[in-house]
């Protein structure tokens, strides 16, 4: 069972990558483990879609502006250090959407909103080459 601790909400800066920002702050905070919403936009973007007969992401680019419509994830330990885990939809100027696990992305422009929680720490480990999961929990 977690508690919630610190909650954040922000506007990242533009033009940085969001997972290496996200990494930082965790770990300038001392996050070990949160929750993470957002919205906004991306000015390029590379997402992967897991092919699990490859145990690898194929990745998706796009390099162009691209809605942020949802952000959704988590922040947890990964070889002793906070890692981001986070999944996007995006949307194009025609209303289309797609969506994946976010690898890289370019902000133009995006909101964070980080809840910490506090409790047992979720390690990732690794299962399989490339592949890093949390322990089974037991409820």
């Amino acid at each position: 069972m977690y508690k919630i601790g610190r909650i954040f909400l922000f506007r990242v800066p533009e033009e940085v990558e969001l997972i290496k920002y996200l990494t930082e702050f965790a770990i300038r905070n001392n996050i070990k483990m949160a929750y993470l919403s957002g919205i906004g936009a991306f000015s390029e973007v590379k997402m992967g879609y897991f092919v699990r007969e490859k145990n690898a992401y194929e990745p998706i680019e796009y390099n162009r502006l691209m809605e942020l419509i949802s952000l959704t994830g988590n922040i947890s330990i990964k070889e002793g250090k906070p890692v981001p885990h986070i999944h996007v939809v995006l949307g194009d100027r025609h209303g289309h959407t797609i969506g994946g696990h976010l690898l890289e992305a370019k902000v133009y422009m995006v909101e964070i909103l980080v809840v910490e929680l506090l409790g047992p720490i979720l390690e990732r480990q690794e299962v399989a080459p490339g592949i890093w999961f949390w322990p089974e929990t037991k409820l």
